[in-house]
């Protein structure tokens, strides 16, 4: 739904790089260096978080859409796979989810139709 221009980094390649050579030269925990430089991947394009947070100032979505997509997806990634959530706050999370997916696709829509 994004052109890849819209996806670009929002740090320079320099910037980047400049920043990378530093802690590569730094002295401290090689464990801590590896995993910092590693986290430089995720400098090279906006992630999801940004780009829904690029539709919610379009109007597209609200931050409750955000919010909610946020809290599934932090609980999936850090291994909780079982609902942490009462079944009347599952059941609003899963209602904003559907609703997120369907604003999202009639934008798709929007752009894509002739």
């Amino acid at each position: 739904m994004t052109t890849e221009e819209e996806r670009k980094s929002d740090y320079s390649s320099q910037e980047i790089e400049n920043l990378k050579g530093h802690i590569k030269t730094w002295s401290g925990n090689t464990d801590l260096r590896k995993r910092i430089l590693g986290f430089f991947e995720f400098l090279k394009s906006k992630g999801t978080r940004q780009i829904l947070r690029r539709f919610k100032d379009a109007g597209v979505i609200t931050s409750d859409h955000v919010d909610v997509w946020s809290s599934v997806r932090n609980q999936v990634m850090h291994g909780n796979l079982v609902s942490p959530w009462s079944p009347q706050e599952l059941e609003e999370r899963m209602r904003l989810l559907a609703e997120l997916m369907h604003r999202l696709s009639m934008k798709y829509v929007e752009q894509h139709s002739p």
